[in-house]
């Protein structure tokens, strides 16, 4: 007998549906402020994975693989954007890069200035336009600004294709009950300010 009925399945989609890859936002945290724009003109984003890394280890006669690390996928998380007619979008990374390393000297400036302030959350959304889950990459940057080809003999939307790196990613609730995650910031050893800081920011500032 199977373990599940076809009316356990659609008991499961009726009752609490399926996600869908068009119901999503995102949220930019950059050190040049001005992150309105390109946050609500995103076409396409990417919710990070992680890799468990592992290596054949001989025991006995056997050989196993064991786990020694994990990644974050930290080198390439891929954004696509639309320009609007100013092509402030394109200008808001251009001057995000530029500030991480000055241009003219190619010196990187301090990594708390610049890196460190940066933050992107990709977050899902459910049929009603509520919140459901949230992805935020810490310490991100545009590590690549895509050339951005333009034709006479087109009409199609101009796209500008940034793609990211970051040092790790989090994942949190933000449905009912967010409240819970200020609850287990606190457990983790957060203070309460700085608990309640990200709270009212990550969950209560962006629902006004």
């Amino acid at each position: 007998m199977a373990y599940f009925s076809v009316s356990d399945f659609l008991g499961q989609v009726r009752g609490n549906g399926l996600a869908f890859s068009n119901r999503f936002e995102i949220q930019l945290k950059s050190p040049i402020g001005n992150d309105r724009l390109p946050s609500m003109l995103v076409e396409e984003a990417t919710i990070p994975g992680l890799q468990a890394l592992w290596s054949p280890t001989k025991i006995g006669m056997w050989t196993e693989n064991r786990v020694h690390g994990i990644e974050f996928f930290g080198e390439s998380a891929a954004f696509t954007f639309y320009c609007d007619t100013d092509w402030d979008v394109r200008a808001y990374f251009e001057d995000w890069m530029q500030t991480v390393v000055n241009p003219q000297t190619k010196e990187p400036r301090f990594y708390d200035e610049t890196i460190g302030r940066g933050e992107v959350d990709v977050i899902a959304l459910d049929k009603q336009e509520d919140r459901a889950k949230r992805w935020t990459l810490k310490e991100a940057f545009p590590r690549l600004l895509n050339i951005t080809p333009v034709a006479q003999g087109g009409d199609g939307i101009v796209r500008v294709a940034v793609t990211f790196s970051y040092r790790s990613w989090e994942a949190s609730s933000t449905g009912p009950g967010t409240f819970g995650n200020f609850v287990r910031d606190l457990r983790k050893g957060k203070g309460v300010g700085e608990a309640l800081g990200d709270f009212i920011r990550k969950d209560v500032g962006r629902k006004i």
